[in-house]
């Protein structure tokens, strides 16, 4: 088990579930072999999981067909956002 760690790249998320493919590159880089290829600090992953989360939730709202639910998926989803923005002191992203 030692050496498949150490010594083997692991499978890509995408290969199990294609669905995984969008967050795949933060997997990746959470797995990386070499210390430099991996985050150097939890903010730094943070930042690249909440770009996930906005960009999906963009899309995911453009593809809303009623207001009703457009507005209540803005309202939780919109709160999710600013809470992890606001951890990641990133003022300007939480006020869009």
């Amino acid at each position: 088990m030692a050496s498949k760690i150490t010594l083997e790249e692991p499978v890509p998320p995408s290969h199990l579930n294609p669905e995984a493919k969008p967050l795949e590159h933060v997997v990746m880089k959470c797995l990386a072999k070499k210390k430099e290829e991996r985050y150097g600090s939890v903010e730094e992953l943070q930042r690249d999981i909440a770009e996930f989360l906005g960009t999906s939730y963009r899309e995911k709202l453009s593809r809303s067909v009623s207001v009703r639910d457009l507005s209540r998926s803005a309202y939780f989803a919109g709160g999710e956002l600013f809470l992890l923005y606001l951890k990641l002191n990133d003022l300007v992203n939480a006020l869009k």
